[in-house]
């Protein structure tokens, strides 16, 4: 790997081996939460070095919608169809899942 690059590692979740994880590959990690509540009234928590941050983004929207699983590949491309400048992530369980979408969104496009 070369020596400048940018590893990200995202967890939906915080436990302790999601932090041993960023602990022992990343250098200078930064945290970032998002939830509800006010920064200031939060108390980070500051590991290995590792910014905190606790601010929920202005501009972020948090959506989720619960459908029947043969949907969920038809409304993903129909909302990325009609939010062709939104920047979003979204969440697979495992790579083969990712890589099917993958194949039927660009054969869609």
């Amino acid at each position: 790997l070369p020596r400048e690059r940018q590893t990200m590692l995202f967890s939906a979740t915080q436990t302790r081996r999601v932090k041993d994880l960023a602990r022992l590959s990343l250098r200078h990690p930064e945290y970032i939460f998002v939830h509800q509540g006010n920064a200031a009234d939060e108390k980070g928590e500051e590991g290995g070095g590792g910014q905190v941050i606790s601010k929920t983004p202005i501009k972020l929207e948090q959506m989720y919608i619960s459908i029947p699983l043969k949907n969920k590949l038809d409304l993903l491309f129909s909302f990325l169809s009609t939010h062709p400048q939104s920047k979003l992530i979204v969440f697979f369980s495992t790579c083969s899942q990712v890589r099917h979408a993958h194949s039927l969104l660009s054969q869609l496009r």
